[in-house]
């Protein structure tokens, strides 16, 4: 302790004892700015820590941020529209499925919204699984098994005679306008004798061409007639077993397909 402060004040100097004053205020008031500022710094660290700990638990503040930059402008994707030709192989594919029994259809229905190039090779696939069994058999019962009082035919005959029915009207037709195995050489007005088979009338020659067919007395063009629309009503009856197996094979087919126009494509380029 100073001599000074040992000294009662009213001993010492009216200089001294005013000098002593403006100390002692001076240190009061150092001290008191310190502990405010030491105040004002923990209470920042303390805000700054609950902020953090707030955003760490809840990182959707992040989105909800005052300062959060304007999202970029996103331009509408334009629809594009369909060539023509995909339009029609389209609505091919669908005139196909809307015409096949209801079991098949949910099975069918995933092909809609299949890519173009699976539709193409599901077509592709149906008219094989079409010409081939039909022309299969058709060779089989010509030339292989007399069809002819069969029980084979009358199997046929029995349980698709509609399908029968329609295959020679549908193949006499094709073949007249054809010229084929002899059919519409011997008609002087083609149209008119079929006009004249319209309704009952071409119910009645279906049915005539078969009991000749049956009992053997019949045209050589009226066999091959009937035997290619035995053949039709049979390919017709397989039809569940042909969309499956379509539908199957597609995505294989697809890559076939895929592969080929990428080989012909590299082909076309070589110099």
């Amino acid at each position: 302790m100073s001599l000074h402060q040992r000294l009662p004040q009213f001993l010492l100097p009216p200089r001294i004892h005013a000098q002593l004053e403006l100390a002692r205020s001076s240190r009061i008031l150092s001290e008191t700015a310190h502990q405010t500022q030491t105040r004002t710094h923990t209470h920042t660290q303390t805000q700054t820590q609950t902020q953090t700990r707030a955003f760490r638990t809840s990182p959707r503040r992040l989105f909800t941020s005052q300062h959060q930059p304007p999202s970029p402008k996103t331009t509408p994707t334009p629809k594009t529209t369909p060539t023509p030709e995909v339009s029609r192989t389209t609505n091919r594919l669908d005139r196909i499925l809307t015409r096949l029994p209801k079991p098949l259809q949910p099975y069918t229905s995933r092909l809609r919204s299949a890519p173009v190039s699976h539709i193409i090779a599901f077509l592709i696939l149906h008219e094989i699984t079409a010409i081939v069994p039909l022309l299969g058999l058709f060779g089989l019962f010509h030339y292989y098994t007399p069809m002819s009082g069969s029980s084979w035919a009358e199997y046929i005959l029995a349980n698709y005679g509609t399908y029968v029915s329609d295959g020679i009207a549908r193949f006499e037709r094709y073949f007249t306008r054809k010229g084929w195995f002899g059919f519409g050489q011997d008609l002087q007005a083609p149209q008119a004798d079929e006009q004249s088979r319209e309704g009952e009338g071409q119910d009645q020659h279906q049915i005539d061409v078969i009991h000749s067919w049956e009992s053997g007395n019949v045209d050589g063009k009226y066999r091959i007639l009937v035997e290619v629309a035995l053949a039709y009503a049979l390919t017709k009856a397989l039809l569940p077993v042909r969309i499956v197996a379509s539908v199957s094979a597609t995505p294989w087919f697809a890559g076939v397909l895929s592969r080929l126009r990428s080989n012909v494509g590299a082909g076309k380029r070589k110099p």
